[in-house]
């Protein structure tokens, strides 16, 4: 399983496509750090801008964490493309196959939104520190 992790200007990414078994699922999920500025998965949790095709063990982690996303990005499911909050997370569908066939001609449409960077502590693993932090 390929995990990615970018922390860019400040803010925080993590990033997994693709469903795995139930198990490795489980897993994954359960490592999903607090405080994510961006969570970007190809699977919606279940309930949040999507029919069936949501995940269960993603939902059940994101509503247990005492800080969850800030944003969750997320595709898969192109039947109801949009944005939803819990009051916690926003979630954002950016599937747009819907979008372009109602509006072939319309090319889609690229999703911007701007997230205020905040300030983290660093962590001391890092082997770079963040300018300014020295």
């Amino acid at each position: 399983m390929t995990v990615s992790r970018l922390e860019s200007e400040g803010k925080r990414f993590y990033s997994r496509a693709f469903e795995r078994p139930t198990e490795l699922r489980k897993r994954f999920w359960a490592d999903l750090p607090q405080e994510l500025d961006v969570l970007m998965t190809h699977c919606p949790p279940q309930g949040q801008l999507c029919g069936a095709v949501g995940d269960p063990l993603l939902a059940a982690r994101l509503r247990e964490m005492s800080r969850p996303p800030r944003f969750h990005v997320f595709g898969h499911d192109h039947d109801f493309p949009g944005a939803a909050s819990d009051g916690r997370t926003t979630f954002l569908n950016v599937a747009q196959e819907e979008l372009l066939r109602a509006d072939p001609r319309g090319g889609g449409c690229a999703l911007t939104f701007d997230v205020e960077a905040r300030d983290l502590p660093i962590d001391s693993d890092d082997e770079e520190v963040a300018p300014g932090h020295r």
